[in-house]
């Protein structure tokens, strides 16, 4: 009787353990896709503050009001893959510069992912802050 009351108890504990060790190996499946679309998510709001900015460069000498379109035409044009995303665009002509926010939902909560790309004419000195950011990246990845 005691024999049989162990085995079962094993049973139990083996069970238990096995049931633990799935959960785990789910958990850790999840983490890794989440992580790879979040991953996905700030490479496209980084290309299309790339295009963004190409944009307002490629338009320069034409009237604003032309360049802030072409510049939200090449934003858009990045993220039409994913129509669920719609884009939240700010070009600064001053500043030569596009910033791009998407969201994880089409209703503007969740997640946000945010990139400004700087247009720096070929042969002009980077900002000093600029310089430090890339250094601090750098630094940061080991």
């Amino acid at each position: 009787m005691i024999g049989t009351m162990i085995r079962k108890s094993r049973f139990r504990v083996l069970a238990a353990a096995a049931l633990v060790v799935a959960g785990a190996a789910v958990l850790i499946v999840a983490k890794q896709t989440y992580a790879a679309s979040q991953t996905r998510m700030q490479d496209l709001a980084d290309h299309a503050a790339l295009a963004g900015v190409n944009a307002l460069a490629a338009t320069e000498g034409q009237i604003d009001s032309i360049r802030i379109e072409a510049a939200n035409a090449a934003v858009y044009k990045v993220v039409a893959s994913r129509s669920e995303i719609v884009p939240i665009t700010f070009p600064s002509l001053d500043d030569m510069k596009v910033s791009v926010a998407l969201t994880s939902s089409n209703t503007g909560k969740g997640v946000a992912f945010t990139s400004t790309a700087r247009y720096v004419q070929p042969g002009a000195a980077v900002a000093p802050a600029s310089t430090a950011d890339a250094a601090n990246r750098k630094r940061t990845r080991g």
